[in-house]
């Protein structure tokens, strides 16, 4: 008896997730029918109809973030970009569309690092760099902007520390070496 329950109990529970993610994805509310999804596959690991489902409300949610990040592009901001495009890949990783846009937005920003370390703003370029390594902790190019960026930082406050000695103003060259640590 209780194991009958249980089984009824399990079924409802997924009849409802189901219904809840079916509702959601009508009307292209793909975040919440993924979550209502997820709880059915949780619930019934084997049923195909909820992992199919699941699937394609993943994609409709990656769809979603596509377009975010193609705005984002479209009105100049890389750097908010690559988060939308980052977060479909998550959610589809066959998603070509997402590749690309974050791709594109990781290398608009790199080159905004690029230049601003150029510009002698090693501070804009470190934080640049930051925001790649934030999305990808490996990235090579990110890490060897941030490295550079934060070296040239520290030769910048520690030559202004210097200059602030000579003309005695101690304050002004304790706060560079702070700066510079």
């Amino acid at each position: 008896l209780l194991l009958a329950l249980s089984l009824t109990a399990c079924t409802s529970a997924f009849r409802k997730a189901m219904d809840r993610g079916d509702a959601y994805a009508q009307v292209g509310q793909w975040d919440q029918a993924v979550a209502a999804y997820a709880e059915a596959v949780r619930l019934d690991p084997d049923d195909e109809t909820a992992q199919r489902k699941l699937a394609e409300a993943k994609a409709g949610a990656a769809a979603d973030r596509v377009k975010e990040g193609k705005a984002l592009l479209a009105a100049d901001e890389p750097v908010r970009a690559m988060r939308p495009f980052h977060q479909a890949m998550a959610l589809d990783s066959a998603n070509i569309e997402a590749k690309n846009g974050y791709a594109e937005a990781r290398g608009a920003t790199l080159k905004l690092g690029e230049e601003a370390y150029a510009a002698q703003n090693p501070k804009r370029a470190v934080q640049l760099a930051r925001a790649v390594l934030e999305l990808e902790p490996s990235d090579a190019d990110a890490r060897s902007l941030e490295s550079r960026g934060a070296e040239k930082a520290t030769a910048m406050a520690l030559a202004r520390a210097e200059a602030h000695l000579a003309a005695e103003r101690h304050s002004h060259a304790l706060v560079d070496v702070g700066e510079a640590l």
